[in-house]
Parts: structure tokens; sequence; C-alpha cells
């Protein structure tokens, strides 16, 4: 047994004194191997070996816990099950927009060019209607924009510029014009049902501005300039096919015009009822439903919700964004796919000094008032920069993107939601059968003579997933039957 001839702390000198405590705790600490760093009778080189050897675990333990709380605070939430059992009245339907892949009516077309051929100038520059029609078929650029053709439809443009001047405005009115040109909702939606009963399309759909152009839309709820209103969104009635929407088109392929894709049909979105319907921000469903067939939609939804703990975090540490940030900027709630929409906006508006017909326009701090739509004039400048509004440049660089990081548009202020809801479609398709016996009711009375096609969306079946601290609960409902 070691003994100790013991001394007064405060006859000793500080340094002699820590030297003796530091002994005494590492001779007298139940921690393993301490001891023999100060017992009298180790050899100097097997001292020296236990020093290092505690010097090297405490580094490691430092780094080990300096490691982990990097890790913590790089990536502060985590996600777990909680329940498979979520009320599918805390969701909302989605919303459903049917473009039709025709953008320029034939019928409507004509009617217009009757309507400018009253002019002595369109006359004398043109002298027929279908010189007149082919100049009207230039509109299709402001979809697709192209600049083969420049100098005729600039000088169409600075024509209409004089001949058709709105009289509120005193100037030409484009997005109007196209309006007029598009094919109206009253042509393309034949019968409409909602939860299996035969509803009015029109107590259903109304015409709505996406980035497709004009669109037959239903149950959009949110409020994109000054002339719409906000409204409250239909919420699912139940689960299975019955308990959805069913639409019978007729797409009037003797009427095309002007076709944005290569197929004679029409594209129908789907998207959160509270989001524009904006494809290049990565969260509308496209679908192409073909003349003569029926297609059937499913519908998964993907819904995540942060608890308010997460809030407490910088925005640049959670990565996501609540809708009480920034919220003044967009009219009371931050939504993902606004910050995008205003961030393109904005670069438009920069490059070309107009604004896309199709657009949004109530942002406060984005002034669009007194700036013309982006007309025939802007076309060369719109295409210049098309590939650039049509992708966004990535928050972090990764290898194999730098020509999309180059070309794509930097929105650095845009943050996904923490709770929001994503809807991702899946959809088959069939021909349309008009003399099968079991056929659906919806196209009873109709014949393969006509370009008709159904489509329908089901009711939802889900399944809830929940986080734990920091929770972001992940809900996967879909809406196949």
């Amino acid at each position: 047994m070691l003994n100790y001839k013991k001394r007064p702390l405060q006859d000793l000198k500080i340094g002699q004194a820590m030297k003796k405590s530091l002994k005494e705790f590492a001779n007298q600490t139940l921690v393993h191997c301490y001891h023999y760093v100060v017992e009298p009778n180790r050899h100097f080189v097997e001292i020296l070996m236990w020093w290092t050897l505690h010097i090297i675990i405490t580094i490691a333990a430092i780094y080990i816990m300096m490691y982990a709380w990097s890790s913590f605070t790089d990536n502060p939430t985590i996600t777990t099950l909680e329940s498979q059992h979520y009320p599918i009245y805390n969701l909302n339907f989605p919303a459903v927009g049917i473009c039709s892949n025709n953008k320029i009516s034939r019928r409507e077309a004509e009617n217009y060019a009757d309507f400018l051929m009253k002019s002595e100038r369109i006359k004398k520059s043109y002298e027929t209607k279908e010189k007149v029609m082919e100049m009207i078929r230039y509109f299709g650029r402001i979809y697709d924009p192209e600049e083969r053709g420049k100098n005729e439809f600039v000088r169409f443009q600075d024509i209409l510029d004089d001949v058709d001047v709105n009289q509120t405005t005193g100037s030409f009115e484009l997005k109007q014009t196209l309006y007029r040109l598009a094919p109206k909702c009253e042509d393309l939606l034949v019968r409409c049902k909602w939860a299996d009963y035969d509803v009015n399309c029109f107590q259903l759909f109304e015409t709505r501005r996406s980035s497709e152009g004009f669109c037959c839309m239903f149950n959009y709820a949110k409020r994109t300039d000054k002339h719409t209103q906000s409204k409250k969104a239909y919420k699912p009635l139940g689960i299975g096919r019955t308990m959805g929407i069913t639409v019978l088109l007729n797409l009037s392929t003797s009427d095309y015009f002007y076709q944005s894709k290569s197929f004679n049909g029409a594209t129908v979105l789907i998207f959160n009822p509270q989001e524009f319907a904006d494809i290049t921000s990565g969260g509308v469903g496209i679908i192409p439903v073909q003349a003569y067939h029926e297609s059937n939609i499913a519908v998964q939804i993907t819904t995540k919700v942060a608890e308010r703990e997460v809030q407490s975090y910088s925005i640049e540490k959670r990565e996501c964004m609540f809708p009480s940030d920034n919220a003044d900027e967009y009219n009371g709630d931050y939504i993902y796919s606004d910050c995008l929409v205003k961030c393109k906006l904005k670069s438009v508006l920069a490059l070309c000094n107009c604004v896309p017909f199709n657009s949004p326009t109530n942002f406060h701090d984005v002034p669009t008032a007194h700036l013309p739509f982006c007309n025939l004039d802007h076309v060369g400048c719109l295409s210049k920069y098309r590939v650039k509004w049509l992708t966004y440049r990535p928050r972090e660089s990764i290898p194999g993107l730098e020509l999309e990081m180059e070309d794509g548009l930097s929105c650095p202020s845009c943050y996904p939601l923490c709770s929001s809801s994503t809807y991702n479609v899946d959809s088959t398709s069939a021909h349309l059968n008009f003399f099968y016996e079991y056929a659906s009711s919806i196209i009873s009375g109709f014949n393969d003579s006509e370009d008709l096609t159904v489509f329908s969306m089901p009711g939802m079946t889900f399944l809830v997933i929940l986080a734990e601290f920091c929770l972001y609960v992940l809900a996967s409902q879909s809406l196949a039957s």
C-alpha cells in the first residue's frame, strides 16, 4: 500500500498544490488506468506511454463529440412513423386543370380576322382574309417563343397597336386577344360527374390562367390577380373511383389552328389548389389525354408537417420556410411555387421589360401595372432566355449539372415549405369503346364519330407517417381506388 505524508494545501505554492491535487485525483479516481501515471515505481517510458494514450483518447473523445454536435446542428430534424390512420378531411382534393393542346381556335381566328379586315390598313397590308389568318397564327409564338418569321410578326404587332385598340386602356390588349382566340371551356367540357353525381360542368370549372395558357380549372382556390378571389378548396368525399371527378371532353380537332403539342388532345394538370399552376416549379403533375381514349388518373399525395420547434432554427439551417416567413411579400402566406414564379417574373421584367400574360401579378413588391404584357414585339427576347426560365439553378453545386448551373434561373431566397402537400400522378389509358355493353354512362348518347375523351380521378386511400421532435410528418396518400 502506498503511504503519503499529508501537508496542508495552504502551505504549498499554487503549482505544487495543483500537482498534488491532480496526483491524488489520479490515484483515488475509479476511472481506469489513471493511477498508472502517478505510481512512483513506474518506469519513465511506461508513464510516458500512459500519458500519450490518455492524450490520444481525450483528443478522440473531443473530436467525436464535436462531430456529433456538428451533425446534429446540420441535420436537426428526424422523421419517424406515427400512424397509418390520417383523416382525409385534413387534405384538399387536388386542383385539376384541363388545357387544350389547341391554343388558337380556328373559328375564333376567323372571327378575329373578320374584325381586323374592317381596317383599311389591314386590307392594304394583307389584302385577303387568308393572309390575315396566317398572321394570327403567329400568336402561337407567345406560347412557344421562336424567332422564325420575326420580321413578319413584329410588323403585324405594329399594325395591331394601331388598329386593335382597347377603348379603356388606349392600347392593344394581348391578354384579352389571347383569351378571345383560345378554345372555350363551354366547347371543351361536355359532361361532368362529381362523387358519381351528374353536375353542371360550369358549377365546377372556370377559365383560369396557368403556365399552359388558358385552362378549364376545377378546385383552383388561389388568387392570382385583382380579377380573381381566393376560395375554399374542395375536400375529398371518400375513398374509391365514384368519390372523385369524371369529365367527358370534346377535343374538336377540326377547330385546331395552333397546336402546342405533337398530338391531338389535352393536357391535364394536377396540383395543390393553393399554388399557382406553373409546370417549371416542379409541383404540377402532367397527364396527356388523347381523343377516343379513357384515362384514369391516380394521385399520390405526400404531406409533411413540421413542428413549431423547427422554426427556432435559421432558414439556412432548416432549409425550409413556414407560411409566416416573409408573409408580407406573398399576400399573407409564403408559398414555395409563388416564390419561384415571382423570381421568374422579376427576371422577365429585368431582361425583356414585359409581363407574361399567364403570370400571376398580385405581388406587392413587383410593380407590373404600368408594364405591357409580352406581345409579338418581345418574342425575340423571350426566345433568347427561354431555356433559362424553364430550369432553376440548384442551390448546391452538383457534379454533372454544370450546364444547368450556368443556364438555370437562380432563386436563392426560395426555400420549400416546411409543411406542405405534393401531388404525384400516374395514369392508365385505353381506347374508348362506345359500343361496349357496360361502357361508362358518361358517354351514353355519343358515338365514335366525335372527338371525345374521358378522364377520371378517383377518391383517395392513404397512409400516414409522423415524425417525433422537429417533427416532419410524411403522409403518403394514394388517390387510386
